[in-house]
């Protein structure tokens, strides 16, 4: 069996392993920062701390989707805008919503 390399030999192992890793320490950042809203604990430095490390996997997660946006490009033209738009909006809105969260609950 061959294996499947697009034009632009981009592995999509890579590009995956990246979008994994991305999701699953943003989804620790904001169970960490629900932590002080649940227990009402005043953790400031604890709020910031997290937030730098949820905007680093934020951007690990936008540059494997944006990766895997550009491996479909070649079949799939129409659908990558959406991709990006989608993918764009969502880091976006996580970025907010932890600095946001960060903001509101530190003292």
């Amino acid at each position: 069996m061959e294996k499947y390399l697009p034009k632009y030999k981009l592995d999509t192992a890579l590009i995956v392993a990246l979008i994994m890793i991305g999701i699953s320490v943003t989804s620790t950042v904001f169970g960490f920062l629900f932590f002080p809203v649940v227990t009402q604990i005043c953790a400031t430095a604890l709020l910031l701390g997290v937030v730098k490390v949820g905007y680093v996997s934020v951007a690990i997660l936008l540059i494997g989707l944006l990766l895997e946006a550009y491996n479909l490009y070649e079949h799939h033209r129409r659908h990558v805008v959406a991709l990006m738009c989608v993918s764009i909006a969502a880091c976006a809105l996580a970025v907010w919503l932890m600095h946001g969260l960060a903001i509101r609950y530190s003292c």
